[in-house]
């Protein structure tokens, strides 16, 4: 099981990079869409397969990663999802 932390707009991985955990933790940074044609859902499967993503793992969302983080549960089984 591993954290993910998925910022909001304007937000980058280092707002929780100073945070230590007794298990395994992952910061994310938006990656670039690979079209301007992507959907929200598509950009959801997009982060699982590019960002280390796996069922079973806790998501922790701020703002627009919130949302984010409740459309990649859309489409992979988590064990929590936390909206901040």
């Amino acid at each position: 099981m591993t954290l993910h932390f998925i910022p909001g707009i304007g937000g980058t991985a280092d707002m929780f990079r100073d945070y230590p955990f007794p298990f395994p933790a992952r910061a994310h940074d938006y990656p670039r869409p690979p079209s301007s044609e992507c959907s929200f859902a598509d950009y959801a499967r997009f982060m699982i397969a590019t960002q280390g993503i796996a069922a079973g793992d806790v998501l922790v969302g701020m703002s627009l990663g919130g949302m984010m983080a409740c459309e990649i549960a859309k489409h992979l089984p988590i064990r929590k999802l936390v909206l901040v």
